[in-house]
C-alpha cells in the first residue's frame, strides 16, 4: 500500500506492540487504510484483506453502555444525518485520530489531532464532522 513511514510503540519494558494504541501513521496512510476497508479489503484491484473479514469487522460484537457497539477494532453507532438514521463505523484513536465510514452518504473522513488523553473536549473531531462536513455535504446535494 506504499506505507513507508510509521512507528509502532511497544508496551514499556517489552517487545510487544501496543496493539490498542501504539501505531503511528501519517494522515495519508490512515486514508489508505480507510480506503482499503471502504472498498471491502481491495486495494488498487488487489484483494489484500478478505471481504468477509471486512464485513465481519463492521458487525456489532459488544454492546456499549449508553448506546452503540464495538466490532473487530471498529466502533459502531447509529447517527441521524439529514433526518435519516445513518449507521456509522469508525476507527477511534487517542488524541482524536479518526477514520469515519458513512457508506449511506458515500463518505470517508480521516482526521488527526493532538488531543492526547483529553477525554472531555467539547469541540472534538466529531464536532468538526457534525458542524462542517455534513452540512457542507448535504448543502451540495
Amino acid at each position: 500500500m506504499g506505507i513507508t513511514q510509521f512507528e509502532w510503540i511497544k508496551y514499556p519494558g517489552t517487545d510487544l506492540p501496543a496493539a490498542a494504541s501504539g501505531v503511528r501513521l501519517r494522515s495519508r496512510d490512515l486514508l489508505k487504510f480507510g480506503i482499503l476497508y471502504y472498498n471491502g479489503g481491495n486495494w488498487k484491484n488487489t484483494q489484500i484483506v478478505s471481504n468477509k473479514w471486512v464485513e465481519e469487522s463492521f458487525l456489532s460484537r459488544v454492546q456499549r453502555p449508553g448506546g452503540g457497539s464495538y466490532g473487530y477494532q471498529f466502533w459502531l453507532w447509529q447517527d441521524t444525518i439529514n433526518n435519516k438514521p445513518t449507521p456509522i463505523v469508525a476507527c477511534i484513536g487517542n488524541g482524536d485520530q479518526r477514520i469515519l465510514f458513512d457508506k449511506t452518504n458515500h463518505l470517508l473522513v480521516v482526521t488527526t489531532a493532538g488531543n492526547y488523553n483529553k477525554w472531555t473536549i467539547q469541540k472534538n473531531v466529531y464536532s468538526l464532522i457534525e458542524d462542517y462536513i455534513y452540512p457542507g455535504l448535504l448543502n451540495n446535494k
